[in-house]
């Protein structure tokens, strides 16, 4: 036990620098063409993701790994006020910014930052925080799951006014997991989950754009010059890959075929160029940090430490495999990163802090 704690933190942090470090190289063959055609620079993305999300989370990173858990469990309370304030001035005329008909990031200058990517570590800290000092009361309706419906709540309806279903969906599947690992009742989370698809279910309902990416999703081929259109050239770009993949830099589908080739759609573009046995490399990399987290969930002996590690693995690999099954065609078409992979320095920088906080609880271990 006295070097468990050791060696999983050591594998922990070369399994995730590996994939940072492997995202970036993705990042510059899937972004090259839109870099050039924006910017004039072949490597303007890569750049950007270098200096302001990996850089930055490399920091976040050691922060994470190095604080008092138990500070950090104190002010749980205000991380989660902070990230319910970003989220509500993201809607602000002049300090949110909107693009593709959604409102998902505040822009100060030159710097911009989409507070819903800190809102997921933020509100798995703490209903860690919550739950680990409320474990007699999780199994009562009034005192256990009202109060963890009611905060899933609050973060959910700031991230549906964005609007952002992907984001939302991560969050909810991610808190609700921490609460049934906590002791939450079965009966009460199968009627948060009723509850819950009849929210968004209404919701899509409601928009004609929104129903369409469900149709979409239900007949792929039905309109691949609008609705599927998006989802259809990302199976072209994994069909193409093969089995060995075309080569590194040699994707077709980033020359203004497949849109956000450098976020959303980055898998597609990567099985493209390294093929079958590239995308599942990756596959299995998430995989086995998760097994890393399941080793150190495993060996963890405080309530909070083991209620937070479980969130930050839950979040990881829900977020990387909603990604991977939107651009498989497996589950419904939503906008979302995949984890230390697609551009986007809100999202490198929060998963990088979010795994300083499991390398963090992996080095607690012994004591």
């Amino acid at each position: 036990m006295m070097h468990t704690n050791r060696n999983l933190a050591r594998i922990l942090t070369i399994a995730v620098f590996v994939i940072s470090v492997f995202g970036l190289i993705v990042l510059a063959s899937a972004s090259v063409v839109l870099s050039q055609e924006r910017y004039n620079e072949s490597f303007y993305f890569v750049r950007h993701q270098l200096m302001y999300g990996f850089a930055v989370g490399v920091v976040a990173y050691i922060v994470g790994m190095k604080l008092s858990l138990e500070w950090l469990k104190r002010i749980a309370p205000i991380l989660l006020g902070a990230a319910i304030i970003l989220l509500a001035l993201v809607l602000l005329p002049g300090l949110g910014y909107t693009y593709g008909g959604a409102n998902r990031w505040i822009t100060i200058g030159p710097f911009s930052l989409q507070p819903s990517e800190p809102a997921k570590l933020a509100i798995l800290v703490y209903l860690a925080a919550w739950l680990s000092q409320h474990q007699k009361e999780l199994h009562r309706l009034r005192d256990g799951f009202m109060p963890f419906t009611v905060i899933v709540a609050v973060i959910g309806f700031l991230i549906l006014l964005q609007p952002d279903i992907g984001t939302l969906f991560v969050i909810t599947a991610a808190s609700t997991l921490v609460f049934f690992f906590a002791g939450g009742r079965i009966t009460h989370l199968a009627l948060f989950g009723v509850v819950a698809l009849l929210v968004i279910g209404s919701y899509v309902a409601l928009d004609e754009h929104r129903i369409q990416r469900v149709t979409t999703f239900l007949t792929p081929t039905a309109d691949v010059q609008d609705s599927g259109y998006q989802v259809r050239q990302s199976l072209i770009a994994i069909g193409a890959g093969g089995i060995g993949g075309k080569g590194y830099g040699d994707s077709q589908q980033k020359y203004s075929y497949l849109p956000e080739p450098m976020g959303d759609s980055i898998y597609a573009i990567m099985a493209e160029e390294l093929g079958f046995v590239g995308a599942t490399l990756l596959i299995v990399v998430y995989l086995g940090i998760g097994y890393i987290g399941y080793q150190i969930i495993r060996h963890t002996k405080d309530t909070f430490n083991r209620l937070m590690a479980f969130g930050i693995v839950a979040l990881l690999l829900i977020q990387a495999f909603v990604n991977i099954g939107v651009v498989t065609a497996s589950i419904p078409f939503t906008g979302i990163t995949l984890p230390f992979i697609s551009y986007g320095s809100s999202s490198l920088i929060t998963f990088l802090a979010a795994a300083g906080l499991l390398t963090n609880v992996a080095r607690k271990i012994e004591s």
